[in-house]
């Protein structure tokens, strides 16, 4: 709920962590907020961690 408020004020959210790999890259924490922005807007930018 907090992450959807903050995005309906438009301040930043918490940038997602993604782990890549040989095969390709997975997202290790928030896959939630990715899908809360996606539903939103499916063309909004979400901040990235790569590890």
């Amino acid at each position: 709920m907090k992450d959807l408020i903050k995005a309906i004020e438009g301040k930043p959210l918490s940038p997602v962590l993604v782990l890549s790999g040989r095969k390709g890259s997975d997202i290790a924490d928030g896959f939630h907020r990715v899908s809360l922005v996606y539903r939103l807007d499916p063309y909004s930018v979400v901040p990235l961690k790569l590890g």
